[in-house]
């Protein structure tokens, strides 16, 4: 204690006697008391601050954010297959501290619950948030937005209810979507929800549907298994698998957002039914993301009555697909020619050989939950699917 009173004796002696170390004492006094000053102030306007307040679609963005946050050491915990799904429950959030209670950091203080699903599509995780607030907000998904009562009709160009499906039919349809700027037309809806659409940009390139020697024929004229038993691709196979892993037109956030589905491969005569699906889906192959029209869904658009057989141009009529399918393969062989597979133009669908080349069209699925940002469906107005993208790999290995 002596020491310090000596100390400070002395430093009052050196003021006295020099009166420079007498300001610069004085002014190191006033600096040090304004920064204790500005740190009791900041202090008490961080407790005295609002928490952020989130629109409610910012706010669907950080529910995937804080759920990104809780796996990133937890990878293990993760869906791992293909279609696996774990649902993660806004209220955890709350529950462990991680965020205030929402009605102090959503718009309106609105009183929402939420889910945010991490669904493995074919290795690639896709986030989903949905968010319900009430009458003051719920999140659109694109399953709710098609299959609301006004859109279903009976008549005229629509969406129609078809067993458990809903599949659009006629010539001025409003079915346009758009996913990471490409352009799509939608299909159908499955029965379990997930929505079957059709890219429209014919971007891809030509492919044979095969052209390897054939037995029956004698030459290299193909053969139209899409997939042999032992595992062989034909070579248009090959091409949508190529499309498929082509990083440049689809990137692994984006793979996400595609739904994988058995596809059909049972070949059918230029004479049978051309409504019966069964005849194209007798039999199937694994679930991939990527394959191609069906002719009966080309038919089956049509609404013009005499629309019977293959051989009917009329099928054109009244049928949306003739707008803007040029042509394209099926994945259905001709069952009464090996070398010989259906493919689709705009007059219908026809056999020809596997060797020719001819443009691909990807018919692709997605998820019932993905979220609607904007749009009525029309060309001029198309659905928009909200992405929810990073340029980090989100696939697991």
């Amino acid at each position: 204690m002596e020491n310090v009173k000596d100390f400070f004796n002395k430093l009052k002696d050196s003021m006295d006697k020099n009166p420079i170390i007498k300001r610069m004492a004085i002014i190191m006094g006033i600096f040090i008391l304004l920064i204790i000053l500005l740190i009791i102030i900041s202090s008490c306007a961080r407790r005295n601050a609002k928490p952020k307040t989130y629109s409610y679609k910012d706010f669907e963005k950080y529910m995937i954010t804080l759920t990104k946050n809780r796996y990133k050491d937890k990878e293990d915990q993760l869906p791992k297959n293909d279609k696996d799904v774990v649902s993660v429950e806004l209220q955890s959030f709350i529950n462990d501290g991680t965020i205030e209670d929402l009605t102090e950091i959503i718009e309106n203080n609105s009183t929402c619950k939420g889910t945010v699903k991490i669904i493995n599509n074919y290795g690639h995780l896709l986030y989903l948030p949905n968010l319900d607030c009430g009458k003051d907000y719920k999140t659109k998904t694109i399953y709710d937005t098609l299959t609301t009562e006004e859109n279903i009709v009976t008549e005229g160009s629509g969406l129609y209810k078809v067993d458990d499906e809903y599949i659009f039919r006629g010539e001025a349809v409003n079915n346009y979507l758009k996913l990471n700027n490409i352009t799509f037309r939608i299909i159908k809806v499955y029965d379990d929800g997930d929505i079957r659409i059709i890219d429209t940009t014919g971007k891809y390139p030509n492919s044979s549907w095969d052209d390897r020697y054939n037995v029956d024929k004698l030459g290299n004229v193909g053969i139209n298994e899409y997939i042999q038993e032992n595992k062989i691709n034909s070579r248009l196979k090959d091409s949508i698998e190529d499309i498929y892993n082509n990083y440049e037109l689809f990137t692994d956030d984006i793979k996400s957002y595609f739904v994988s589905k058995e596809i059909c491969v049972g070949k059918r005569s230029i004479n049978d039914d051309i409504f019966d699906k069964s005849i194209e889906c007798s039999k199937t192959i694994d679930a991939y993301p990527f394959g191609l029209i069906y002719p009966y869904e080309y038919y089956i658009a049509s609404l013009d009555q005499n629309c019977h057989s293959i051989k009917d141009e009329s099928c054109k009529n009244y049928n949306y697909f003739s707008n803007f399918l040029k042509m394209t393969w099926t994945t259905i062989g001709d069952k009464d020619i090996s070398y010989q597979a259906f493919r689709i133009s705009s007059v219908g669908a026809s056999t020809h050989k596997t060797s020719y080349a001819t443009p691909i069209r990807i018919v692709t699925n997605i998820n019932k939950d993905l979220i609607v940002k904007s749009g009525t469906g029309t060309e001029e107005d198309p659905y928009i699917i909200e992405t929810f993208t990073n340029e980090k790999s989100t696939k697991k290995k």
